[in-house]
């Protein structure tokens, strides 16, 4: 499925005279979804890279260091409170619910319409008959 071209009426929802293509919002949430995928297998990949003592070999001095970055990496990459992967499926989750919130107020919005145009059409027979 691609991002609905701009000013596609099957997408479009109105709200208070602002037009919202709620496909496109849909459609960037799934590239964040995505996204965020990706950077928890960089996060799975990136904590694989440790080093324990005997792998480094004559490089051992550095082990503790080189492991304080692996999982500095790890946590920014994957889902801890503030990893890449956490805020990115934050971000698709808003984007699907600001959707849902202009579909629905569209829906309600045009069924209040609908129901004042009948009133107001019951209203204008009521006084043609006087």
């Amino acid at each position: 499925m691609g991002t609905p071209a701009p000013g596609d009426k099957a997408d479009m929802t109105d709200v208070d005279g602002i037009q919202v293509n709620t496909g496109t919002l849909v459609a960037q949430a799934k590239i964040w979804d995505t996204e965020s995928e990706r950077m928890r297998q960089l996060s799975s990949t990136v904590a694989g890279l440790s080093l324990d003592h005997v792998q480094a070999g004559v490089f051992f001095v550095i082990v503790d260091a080189y492991d304080r970055i692996v999982e500095k990496v790890t946590g920014l990459c994957g889902t801890g409170q503030y990893g890449a992967a956490t805020e990115m499926e934050a971000i698709a989750n808003g984007l699907r619910s600001d959707a849902a919130a202009y579909t629905e107020a569209e829906r309600k919005n045009t069924a209040m319409i609908q129901h004042l145009n009948h009133l107001n059409h019951l209203n204008h027979m009521k006084q043609q008959q006087h």
